[in-house]
């Protein structure tokens, strides 16, 4: 018997209907996935979702293949209760949406800065984003992967953001200052 690999994934929740059921966009499968408030055993995660506001709520979850269609197996609302089991595998998948997905560059940036708030994101995996081809043709997507603290660090990080999208700067400086003035050590 086959057994198919959990993987974790993720959304940004846009609309649960009244009845507690919606749809989840996926990085992983063509089709969105089904969704049902049942599946919420944790009471914070639960009210988070009852009480959101359209688009605010990141999701995590695992699915599984139901008739036919895909269903959450398993959600959750704050990456720090994720199975740390899962998390090497996403954040392989989190960098390859930055070379080749087609998930919003913006949600997947803030997902990277939620990886790394929770310590979850080793160095030489964030590396791989900073040389990541979207973030070179589109370094606005670097603020919302820092902390206002690291962005305060700089001298002036509006001005870098410029230099970079008009390649005034070649890609390992600006890579080496952006490491200069993040954390990255876990």
């Amino acid at each position: 018997m086959n057994k198919e690999i959990e993987l974790l994934d993720f959304c940004r929740v846009k609309k649960i209907f009244e009845k507690g059921f919606g749809f989840l966009s996926t990085i992983y499968f063509e089709e969105n996935i089904f969704f049902h408030f049942s599946k919420v055993r944790d009471k914070v995660d639960r009210e988070s979702l009852q009480n959101m506001k359209r688009g605010v709520v990141y999701v995590f979850y695992t699915s599984e293949p139901s008739d036919e269609k895909r269903k959450v197996k398993r959600l959750w609302t704050d990456l720090k209760k994720v199975d740390t089991r899962l998390i090497p595998s996403f954040v392989d998948k989190v960098i390859d949406e930055l070379k080749e997905g087609d998930t919003n560059i913006f949600e997947t940036a803030h997902v990277i800065k939620l990886l790394r708030e929770a310590k979850l994101l080793p160095e030489e995996k964030f590396l791989k984003i900073l040389e990541s081809s979207k973030v070179g043709k589109t370094p606005t997507i670097l603020k919302p992967m820092l902390t206002k603290e690291e962005i305060d660090r700089f001298e002036n990080f509006e001005k870098l953001v410029e230099d970079i999208k008009n390649s005034k700067i070649k890609k390992e400086i600006w890579i080496d200052r952006i490491l200069e003035n993040v954390s990255t050590t876990f």
